[in-house]
């Protein structure tokens, strides 16, 4: 009989499984079924919004995300179950205490580094001199592809 450790682990490599495969499709729809806002508007023009099954492509992004964050926690809990298997095989692998060392170190800046994205803020620019939103546009991102007045344009123009 199968030890409560062992159907744990079971059950949750199955959901790691399961949520990586729902985090790929919806990845997919995300790309190639519900492209963003500029795609959507070069193909189908202005006015237009796409959904899938009632869910527009923030919605589907939202659980992307969630999911996102129930296979982190899953992981976590793989790596816990997993933990003297991954440090046998560590010391074996890596022999040289300071290279496991400087390894571990960069795995966990690197992880570390990852997950601060939490904490990072956008920096918020607002339209310079020579740059006019016309009231039409005004709800709009043509503003920031479109300069006014000097013939000059910062991209694409859409019009």
């Amino acid at each position: 009989m199968p030890s409560l450790k062992t159907k744990l682990n079971f059950t949750n490599d199955l959901i790691l499984f399961l949520c990586m495969m729902l985090i790929i499709g919806i990845g997919f729809i995300m790309n190639w079924v519900l492209p963003t806002g500029r795609e959507v508007r070069e193909v189908y023009g202005r006015g237009v919004e796409l959904t899938l099954w009632g869910w527009d492509r923030h919605e589907w992004g939202e659980l992307h995300f969630i999911l996102g964050l129930v296979f982190l926690a899953l992981l976590m809990l793989h790596l816990f179950l997993h933990w003297s298997f991954i440090k046998g095989t560590f010391r074996s692998y890596i022999k040289n205490k300071w290279l496991r060392i400087t390894v571990t170190v960069i795995f966990l800046c690197v992880g570390l580094g990852s997950l601060s994205s939490w904490i990072m803020k956008p920096k918020v620019h607002k339209p310079s001199q020579g740059y006019e939103m016309d009231h039409e546009d005004e709800h709009s991102d043509s503003h920031l592809y479109q300069r006014k007045g000097r013939g000059e344009g910062r991209g694409r123009s859409r019009r």
